[in-house]
């Protein structure tokens, strides 16, 4: 361990002496039958461990009398700590394998790995120094002593003597990091174990620690921090604010590892010793509850007004919005001095694109399950209500005799109770057919993505390698089972638990899915294996074709890269702090989905690593500015760490190094085109240029470029875009600290290195002892206001390196962005150039297709002069060999026949070759013909009819004509309707059909006359009365012998 090599843990060379992780190193690099003596003290590691700790004492200057005695203890120490860890490890692992025994959908992974051990171990028969293929620790039921809280049940153990395990319990699975300093020193919180007369824990029953480990990696769990215990208690309760002392500076950091707002609300009502507020009683206008300081500090402007979130929508829509605010616990409207502290902000990590698609179709699940259950119980409250309201006194009425009701009642009851079922049936079918459309292409999706999966070329063969797939198999699932059962739990309730979300579902959060795009990211792009780079086994010759032809041995390296790349994708986390009474840090952010133990680029994990390293904070805001500084930063680390994490910075170099090479490929082809085009331009005769055409046509390589690189400047845009958050946040938490810490300005700051070193001075120094007595000398008012002078500094100091680091990101991105930005307009050049070279290639086949057809039509002109000249001689010809009187009985002879035909062709040939050649003549021509009809036209006068009628005079005239045409006919029409049916009244009335009724009423009765809005409305309809035949004055009707009728009860007809 004292070592500094590059081999470490997980790697096929020895390593004993370089061992970063003993969790990994012992369940991943030590042999099962070597694992019991691993944590001997005769083992060689504690052995070489101890020389080296015997070589620290040494240079410490430690007395050599105690050199062997003090090596002894800090080797000691050192291998306890392990062995708890690995024992507790121990039992997690067994805990977690029956209860995924015992789970429905997770079972088979245990009876697989059961069943394909046995058949291993059946088939071949064990090495001899291997007497069991199960671990040593589990084979022989002894496991290591179990002297603190690592329990995940509900808090008994589980037996030794093969009895049922207690149930699992996430959140005793989750571990809570607590970090504290005391007088600026790292300080270790000794927590003594409950006692056995607490009520809480049954007789016979283990103490057990609410917390374990030493600086900086002490931890609890969320159990023991959030629900055990008494929240106003100091004792019982860890985060209550008086188990601080008063007259101590002590710093505490608690750290939960889930953006979950319940457990956020829980940690700041169980820090002030109160009850989680009821935020939906603050808005009831009788029965309001008091105010409290937890509700003061979670009042909704800022926590649950921040959060950004649709109701029924995607589980990643959910997220609070960047602030950083100073708030006041207090119960007073106005606080100047408050020292308390709110921040969310954003920041950029990383997960693997199976844990990242695992994780969603759960979620997909869990949501789907929830508002299926959401609309059960809404249709029974429903049905509940309906019932109250039929039935108001139900609840009033005394219960009925014992007796048992009539057969009828019985079977009326059972039918009531069918047709309701069917009828809550019908209407949830209803309301789930929209969800089941849009979830229809998704379950799709992920059948076909399983049935893929089957077909993967990594199928084991040997009763060896099934084995070995299967324990990885359950591996995975033991890891997902507590983030499994933490998003079913958490993610439908009401405040939510907020999922890691990736960068386009970060930026484009109204969609319902980013799939697609997020597999278009270019760090998935960039650590995803390409198919085609594998090498194929040929079935027929039991070869490996490649191997043979490049003559690789039994290890390919080629093969094993492909084989290890991992596919990763980039997040976009949150971080919730809260800084309470300047004494107190509250963080809430996640980890990597299924980093249990080992998560070695997580931002605690560098967080403890940064604070191990330095060991002193003078502040709790220096100690935040750490917290800021780790979560901008850990993303654009290029450390390499033991669970891969992407070179993210790098990955898009390359990615944009990559486009830059095909886009210098795909200009000197271009380049090679014209070349070939300067050939083609010059050769004489036929060319085959259809190769040519088709590539210079192809825009297809040229336009994959170009999207690819618009998908790097979108993705670096929102990088940017959250670089920039991260560093508004920075400056506005710098300004408000420095406010807390130095309000009234009385402490200057100088760029000066101010070191304060961890190890503390030997009391028995001269210096040390004259420092002692100038501190002695002074006020306990000088000695706070030195103190506060030196945090400010120590804050002051990391706040510039802070901010400065985070300039220092922001350029880093915006230089890859300038240089993608420059390598999308070199694309677009290049396609432009492509267009107007295909552009020119489409000229030079218009000009010759241009020069054929001038071609074609000199040979066509050609036959037009031969046409010219032999038409009219065959006209001539078919003439004079007419059978008529005139000319079939003539006696002419040959050679006068000839002089008529060939005179009258000559004429009339030479005429027509005037007219095709000569452009004076057709110039003439057209101009005598001009001049000729428009002298005819004008002197005739049909110009001037012409300038009398234009053609809308003509087209207007002519449909006024129609319109007048058919109005008349119209007119007609009616009239001639209503004269024959007045006629037809007149002749009733004499003949006694309708006595005593006015003529007028009746021609109103069967006429449908309306009142029109306006004059232009007016029309007539086919039996209604003609407005010609109305008198105006009197509104009634001629009658049939041209008097008019009285009006009607002296009143004017409804028309006017």
């Amino acid at each position: 361990m004292g070592n500094n090599s590059e081999t470490s843990c997980l790697s096929e060379e020895p390593h004993d002496d370089a061992i970063k992780d003993p969790l990994v190193h012992y369940f991943g690099c030590t042999p099962f039958d070597d694992r019991d003596e691993f944590l001997s003290p005769r083992h060689q590691v504690w052995k070489d461990e101890k020389t080296h700790q015997k070589k620290l004492e040494v240079a410490r200057g430690t007395p050599e009398q105690e050199i062997e005695n003090k090596a002894r203890a800090s080797v000691e120490a050192i291998r306890k700590r392990w062995d708890k860890s690995i024992g507790k490890e121990i039992r997690r692992i067994k805990l977690l394998r029956e209860t995924l025994e015992k789970d429905g959908s997770d079972g088979n992974l245990v009876l697989e790995v059961n069943r394909c051990r046995e058949e291993w171990w059946n088939t071949k028969k064990p090495p001899s120094h291997i007497s069991n293929p199960k671990p040593a620790s589990l084979a022989n039921g002894t496991e290591p002593e179990a002297n603190e809280q690592d329990t995940l049940g509900n808090g008994t153990e589980p037996e030794a003597n093969g009895q049922d395990p207690v149930a699992y319990v996430p959140e005793k699975d989750v571990s809570v990091g607590i970090i504290q300093f005391e007088n600026s020193e790292p300080f270790n919180e000794i927590c003594e174990p409950s006692s056995k007369n607490d009520a809480s824990l049954d007789s016979g029953k283990s103490r057990k620690e609410p917390i374990w480990g030493k600086f900086p990696d002490q931890k609890t769990n969320v159990q023991s921090l959030l629900y055990d215990g008494e929240s106003i208690s100091p004792e019982k309760n860890l985060l209550h604010k008086d188990r601080i002392p008063d007259n101590s500076d002590r710093i505490r950091y608690f750290h939960i590892p889930s953006n979950n707002m319940i457990w956020a609300e829980e940690a700041i009502s169980r820090y002030f010793g109160e009850n989680r507020p009821d935020f939906a009683s603050s808005r009831y206008q009788l029965g309001r509850k008091g105010k409290t300081r937890s509700s003061m500090i979670l009042q909704d402007r800022y926590w649950r007004g921040q959060l950004q979130a649709e109701e029924g929508g995607p589980p990643h829509a959910r997220y609070m919005s960047p602030i950083c605010e100073t708030i006041s616990p207090k119960l007073e409207s106005t606080d100047l001095s408050a020292t308390n502290m709110v921040v969310f902000m954003p920041y950029l990590h990383w997960e693997t694109s199976k844990k990242r698609e695992y994780f969603a179709s759960e979620m997909e699940e869990i949501m789907a399950k929830a508002s299926d259950n959401n609309v059960h119980s809404q249709e029974e409250r429903r049905r509940k209500r309906i019932e109250a309201r039929k039935d108001p006194n139900a609840g009033k009425k005394k219960p009925d005799s014992q007796q048992d009701p009539p057969m009828w009642a019985r079977a009326y009851g059972r039918v009531k109770t069918i047709s309701k079922e069917l009828k809550q049936i019908t209407v949830h079918a209803r309301t789930k057919v929209h969800r089941t459309k849009t979830q229809t292409y998704d379950r799709l999706q992920k059948a076909i993505d399983a049935l893929a999966a089957v077909k993967s070329p990594f199928v084991p063969r040997t009763k060896l390698g099934k084995y070995l797939m299967a324990v990885s198999k359950l591996h995975e699932g033991m890891g997902n089972y507590r983030d499994k059962m933490l998003l079913s739990k958490y993610l439908p309730l009401d405040p939510p638990l907020h999922p890691r979300r990736t960068l386009d579902q970060a930026f484009y959060w109204t969609l319902r899915s980013t799939k697609k795009r997020d597999c278009d990211q270019v760090v998935y792009r960039g650590t995803t294996a390409d198919p085609d780079d594998f090498h194929r086994f040929d079935p027929d010759s039991k070869q490996w074709p490649k191997h043979v032809d490049f003559d690789v041995g039994d290890t390919c390296k080629e093969c094993t890269a492909n084989i290890q790349k991992l596919s990763r994708v980039v997040m976009v986390d949150q971080l919730w702090m809260w800084i309470l009474d300047s004494k107190t840090i509250i963080t809430c952010f996640p980890k990597r989905y299924g980093a249990n133990k080992n998560d070695a680029s997580g931002i605690h994990k560098s967080i403890r690593s940064r604070l191990g390293e330095n060991g002193s904070v003078h502040s709790v805001f220096e100690l935040g500015l750490v917290i800021l500084d780790e979560c901008s930063k850990t993303f654009f680390d290029r450390t390499k760490t033991l669970d891969r994490r992407p070179q993210v910075i790098n990955e898009f170099a390359r990615a944009i190094g990559n486009i830059m090479h095909e886009q210098t490929v795909a200009f000197n082809r271009l380049w090679w085109w014209t070349e070939q085009m300067k050939l083609v331009y010059s050769a004489k005769g036929y060319t085959d240029t259809s190769n040519l055409r088709m590539a210079l046509l192809d825009i297809n390589p040229e336009g994959r470029l170009d999207r690819e690189i618009e998908d790097i400047i979108e993705e670096l845009d929102i990088m940017i875009h959250l670089a920039h958050t991260n560093n508004d946040i920075l400056k506005k938490f710098v300004e408000q600290a420095e406010l807390i810490l130095n309000p009234n300005g009385e402490f200057k700051y100088t760029n000066y290195s101010q070191q304060h070193p961890r190890a503390k001075r030997k009391p028995s120094s001269p210096s040390a002892d004259k420092d002692q007595d100038q501190d002695q000398g002074k006020t306990k008012e000088e000695r706070e206001r030195e103190k506060g002078g030196v945090a400010y500094r120590s804050f002051k100091q990391k706040a510039n390196e802070g901010q400065a680091r985070a300039k220092d990101h922001i350029r880093e991105l915006e230089k890859l962005r300038q240089s993608a930005k420059k390598t999308a307009e070199d694309v677009l050049h290049l396609l432009s150039m492509k267009q107007q070279q295909a552009s020119v290639f489409q000229a030079w086949q218009a000009m010759t297709q241009s020069d054929e057809t001038i071609k074609q039509g000199q040979s066509i002109m050609s036959f037009t002069l031969v046409t010219i000249v032999f038409l009219p001689l065959s006209f001539l010809s078919s003439i004079f060999g007419m059978n008529n009187k005139e000319f079939g009985d003539n006696n002419w002879s040959v050679s006068r026949q000839i002089i008529y035909i060939f005179s009258i062709s000559a004429g009339v040939v030479f005429f027509s070759l005037l007219l095709a050649f000569s452009s004076w003549i057709r110039a003439f021509m057209w101009s005598l013909y001009v001049r000729s009809s428009t002298t005819i036209a004008v002197k005739s006068g049909l110009y001037d009819f012409y300038l009398h009628r234009p053609t809308e005079r003509i087209y207007e005239d002519a449909a006024s004509k129609i319109y007048r045409t058919k109005k008349n006919r119209r007119k007609e029409y009616f009239e001639h309707r209503s004269n024959k049916r007045l006629a037809k009244e007149q002749e009733d009335e004499d003949t006694g059909c309708g006595p005593g009724k006015p003529q007028l009423w009746q021609t109103l009765s069967r006429s449908r006359i309306h009142r029109p809005r306006n004059r232009s409305e007016v029309s007539v309809m086919p039996g209604d009365v003609p407005l010609a035949d109305l008198d105006l004055e009197n509104g009634t009707p001629p009658s049939a012998n041209g008097r008019h009728n009285p009006p009607l009860n002296g009143h004017t007809s409804p028309i006017l």
